[in-house]
């Protein structure tokens, strides 16, 4: 204290209780060395009358002189002190969200997100790893105490920022750890550690966020890392369900210690680092999951034995004693819940699965039987993947229906490159189906969907197809998406299908109506790729929830009774046609109806490009959030402007895609090949600020 330059005096509710604390304020002043005083939760009139026995302060003064161990003159000089004190400049800070003033920044930052909320904080940025500039820069920092590596270890340090995946926990740890050793061989020897063993200073870090979860949520963390980084959350949550946990809860809290992320896709993403901390942990963890094939052998040597909760396993060149290891597993293992195993011999090992708990399903080249084992029970089974299967004629050889349902707690069923002519899903056999995703069956022509349970089905490169019946039945239908069924040539009528929000149709050329499509209220997105005008596509002027309208196709006249039906404008429609410069421009004609009328003056839009100057310098003043993109393939383009237009230089790498305004609205996607499109947008601009 002698020595500081300034004091900063923080007086709390409890200040005088401390004789400490009044010892070290009556020296600050009398040091004569400048004091700011921090007046937390504490009225700086607190400070002035202790001596007259009112304040804040004045109860710890008379507590004080009870004791009787300080004499008058001390008391009366800390009494003197806080006085003073009470005069100096400082900062006052209450309960208060804006006590600390207009224009304040408040950073604050957390393991846990719930934290902020609960606070009301709504700005929330999540934090990043490191991009890979700013990851060498700190790595470099601590390895070499400069930006950049010693000449000769550009290399290696690539292969430590490969390693630490932008984490700047692990970049700190690692650069200072190699700090001062120069001998390459001796990176090579720390750099294959990093794979094989975390750490210890980042373990201790990273396992602070582990250590505080519940059991429940400590088995989901494992089981993210031991089986499901990749996956889709969906499913995740159905086999945790089925496991008798609360899966979206557990997930939740997973998410808000900032363990586990989900990307576009709402698949499972999480840092390396963290995956292999709970990897380790899940090694030692009493019910045992496995993951790689040499962890079979480890385990069958084991003396004592632990319970099984789940396999997953690649056995493609995987050794006789593995293969011997699972089948031996599977035979054995009563409580299995998760089997996955993909590779060679997997009809052989399936075989020997007794576990009557199994939650998930998935195998591939299941194609050397027409049933599973008798001994496997699937009532529990919540998510079921079958991948190159069947010999037999329909897929309900696959199991025998009884009358409790062999599949009653089935949630989602995926089945791709199967031998089976015929996919028949009965409500007796899946009463309780959610999601069907069928796929890539060169056999398969008939599929029949009839559990009223049903809310998502994907149909998808299935080239024999030509009969779907049951799905429209389906009133819980929310999404469809069928792709690539060049043989399909009709689909029940849309009627009932009233919760209907997506449907996708594409590569489909032998449809030629689609009936009863209007009475789907619900609809949010329509994606529809066709050749030729087709009936009930034109019927969508009711549709007050329609959002996003995408419509592709390589006959301009297909397309245009539709866009003419949308009188009110849903917030997306997107037209691609590949079919030339005329095309695009009737296209453009096809926009001239009364809700772009308002238009009615015009300001300056640039638009350079080495085939055109200055092509259009007008465009309309109030067109709004109406947002025109052309995929185009142009050389260079430069795009000076306020309006809400993109271009995208789709199939062209000489220039990168230009976005200008980005307000939410209402989008045309003109699309094609042919350079002549930059005269199809004036074209449109013209119409537009008619």
């Amino acid at each position: 204290m002698r020595s500081a330059e300034l004091h900063i005096a923080i007086f709390s509710e409890k200040y005088a209780e401390s004789p400490w604390c009044l010892a070290e304020l009556l020296f600050m002043l009398k040091t004569g060395t400048p004091i700011v005083p921090v007046f937390y939760y504490v009225d700086p009139a607190d400070l002035r009358w202790v001596d007259k026995g009112k304040g804040g302060y004045a109860p710890s003064f008379l507590e004080h002189e009870e004791k009787g161990r300080y004499t008058p003159e001390m008391l009366q000089e800390w009494k003197t002190a806080l006085y003073e004190a009470s005069f100096y400049r400082g900062h006052i800070i209450t309960n208060k969200e804006h006590s600390l003033g207009s224009g304040s920044l408040i950073i604050v930052t957390t393991r846990e997100l719930e934290v902020l909320r609960c606070w009301g904080i709504s700005s929330i940025y999540k934090m990043r790893t490191l991009d890979l500039f700013h990851a060498k820069q700190l790595f470099c920092w601590h390895a070499f105490l400069q930006p950049s590596p010693l000449y000769g270890f550009e290399e290696l340090v690539k292969k430590f920022l490969d390693a630490c995946n932008g984490l700047p926990l692990s970049l700190k740890v690692f650069g200072g750890q190699l700090y001062g050793k120069y001998c390459k061989d001796y990176w090579e020897c720390q750099l294959d550690k990093i794979y094989r063993v975390l750490h210890k200073d980042i373990k201790e870090t990273l396992k602070i966020s582990y250590d505080v979860l519940d059991d429940e949520e400590k088995e989901v963390f494992l089981d993210v890392v031991c089986f499901f980084i990749g996956e889709k959350i969906s499913l995740a949550i159905e086999v945790w369900n089925g496991s008798g946990w609360t899966g979206l809860h557990s997930w939740e809290k997973l998410m808000n210690k900032c363990l586990v992320e989900l990307d576009e896709q709402n698949c499972i993403r999480m840092h390396d680092h963290l995956r292999d901390l709970g990897r380790e942990i899940a090694s030692k963890h009493s019910s045992h999951r496995l993951w790689r094939p040499e962890q079979i052998t480890d385990f069958q040597n084991e003396p004592e034995k632990r319970s099984i909760r789940g396999i997953m396993i690649v056995t493609a060149g995987s050794t006789r004693e593995v293969y011997d290891g699972l089948c031996g597993l599977a035979a054995s293992s009563l409580g299995l819940k998760i089997f996955d195993v993909r590779g060679d011999y997997v009809s052989h090992i399936i075989d020997k699965l007794v576990s009557k708990e199994l939650v998930w399903l998935r195998c591939n080249d299941f194609a050397g039987h027409g049933n599973l084992p008798s001994q496997l029970s699937l009532k529990k089974l919540r998510v079921l993947e079958f991948r190159s299967f069947g010999h037999g004629h329909q897929l309900g050889e696959l199991w025998e229906v009884d009358s409790d349902g062999s599949l009653c707690k089935l949630k989602t069923m995926w089945l791709y490159r199967t031998r089976v002519s015929k996919i028949s899903i009965s409500e007796d056999c899946c009463p309780t189906l959610e999601t069907l995703n069928i796929g890539d069956n060169d056999n398969l022509t008939e599929i029949e969907v009839v559990p009223m349970t049903v809310k998502n089905i994907r149909l998808e490169n299935c080239k024999t197809v030509n009969n779907i019946r049951g799905i429209g039945g389906l009133v819980n239908l929310e999404d469809l998406r069928i792709l690539n069924c060049p043989e399909l040539q009709e689909l029940p009528s849309f009627a009932e299908l009233t919760s209907l929000r997506k449907f996708e149709l594409a590569a489909c050329y032998k449809i030629v109506k689609l009936e009863g499509l209007e009475h789907c209220r619900s609809l949010e997105q329509l994606r529809a790729e066709i050749r030729w005008e087709i009936p009930g596509l034109q019927n969508l002027e009711h549709m007050e929830r329609l959002r996003t309208v995408e419509l592709k196709t390589n006959n301009i006249s297909a397309v245009e009774p539709c866009i003419r039906a949308l009188k009110e404008w849903p917030g997306e429609i997107i037209v691609c046609t590949r079919s030339g410069p005329d095309a695009a421009s009737q296209l453009v004609s096809a926009f001239t109806f009364p809700n772009l009328s308002i238009v009615d003056s015009v300001e300056n839009i640039k638009i350079n490009c080495n085939q055109y100057a200055e092509l259009f310098q007008k465009r309309p003043s109030n067109v709004g959030a109406i947002m025109v993109c052309f995929v185009i393939s142009c050389e260079f383009l430069i795009l000076e402007t306020e309006f809400e237009i993109e271009i995208s230089s789709e199939g062209c790498d000489t220039i990168d895609r230009t976005i200008v305004g980005g307000k939410e609205g209402k989008w045309v996607w003109i699309g094609g090949e042919e350079k002549n499109l930059m005269e199809a947008l004036c074209q449109l601009l013209a119409i537009l600020g008619r």
